[in-house]
């Protein structure tokens, strides 16, 4: 009998509201006072957060120099012409003007292809005694990724190509390409 008188205040202390009548007296209400010191804290720290972050993710561009308008502008030599004709997976590479002899290279291997930029630029300062005639041709195809062609540019800044473009693939480069 004592454990259930026990329980049973238990019970009341802890599940049922209690009813205290009390005489009321009118006060005068006061208006509420609100503590801005947090709002202010964390505004300042999100503004904090939102220009350090700002200042992190700053863009970056390729500076490109383009060459003055001339009427020969337009001639390569063929020993320092190298064309890159882009396709959906991999890179076709061939030196001069036979398409024929194109290599394909995957986009998988990015050394294959500085590889090759570099000992063609080290065989160009080894017999003209500068790389000046090196002059590099991206042409993109229609399956060419965008991303594929900024990973191109890269390598020429990579490699320190001084000259390169970006041109439209040849009727001729398009059917290699097809044909393959």
């Amino acid at each position: 009998m004592e454990f259930k008188m026990i329980l049973l205040k238990w019970v009341k202390h802890f599940f049922m509201a209690e009813i205290v009548a009390s005489p009321q007296k009118r006060s005068r209400l006061m208006p509420p006072r609100i503590d801005l010191t947090p709002l202010v804290d964390l505004s300042f720290l999100l503004i904090t957060f939102f220009v350090f972050t700002a200042t992190l993710n700053n863009p970056t561009a390729l500076t490109t120099l383009l060459p003055a308008d001339t009427k020969d502008s337009s001639k390569v030599a063929a020993s320092g012409a190298v064309s890159l004709v882009a396709a959906a997976n991999e890179i076709f590479f061939y030196t001069g003007n036979d398409v024929s002899m194109a290599e394909k290279l995957d986009y998988s291997q990015p050394t294959e292809l500085r590889k090759k930029l570099i000992s063609l630029q080290q065989l160009l300062i080894a017999r003209e005694g500068n790389d000046d005639k090196l002059f590099v041709m991206i042409k993109p195809s229609q399956r060419a990724s965008f991303g594929s062609i900024v990973d191109l540019l890269d390598e020429m800044k990579i490699c320190r190509i001084k000259r390169f473009t970006l041109t439209d693939p040849s009727k001729e480069e398009l059917r290699y390409l097809t044909g393959q």
